[in-house]
């Protein structure tokens, strides 16, 4: 994590054929139940993000050096009591994104969401901070 973007993991990217792939965006959390850094979420975070949003799917957040800033998919996110579940078709275009769904079927992938820095909030609770 650094100061200007701000990237946070969640679960696996679980393949389900075709090119589709589910898993949670965000995971709720508790102060006794944070990331590495000892934030978490929780129902009560702006996420900025309406239910049923189609969002685009960019590999390793546009930094790889091969897929750059290409968008490889899209997917449609949904509120539920454990976090923000995201399910997604990848574009299976080329050979790259190809690929990356093998990856996927190996469980060899996991969501990540990243917000620039200045606009996130947090609140401190005893040793964790709250992302509101």
């Amino acid at each position: 994590m650094d100061n200007e973007n701000l990237v946070y993991y969640a679960g696996d990217v679980k393949a389900l054929g075709d090119g589709k792939v589910a898993g949670y965006l965000v995971r709720y959390g508790a102060p006794k139940d944070t990331d590495l850094e000892g934030d978490f979420f929780s129902k009560e975070t702006e996420y900025g993000i309406d239910e049923e949003s189609r969002l685009p799917v960019y590999y390793q957040h546009g930094f790889d050096p091969q897929l750059k800033t290409r968008r490889i998919g899209r997917g449609v996110v949904k509120y539920d009591d454990a976090g923000l579940w995201f399910e997604a078709q990848l574009e299976l275009r080329d050979e790259y994104e190809r690929m990356l769904y093998k990856l996927a079927e190996a469980g060899k992938l996991g969501w990540s969401s990243q917000a620039a820095g200045s606009l996130v909030e947090r609140e401190k609770l005893g040793k964790a901070y709250h992302i509101k």
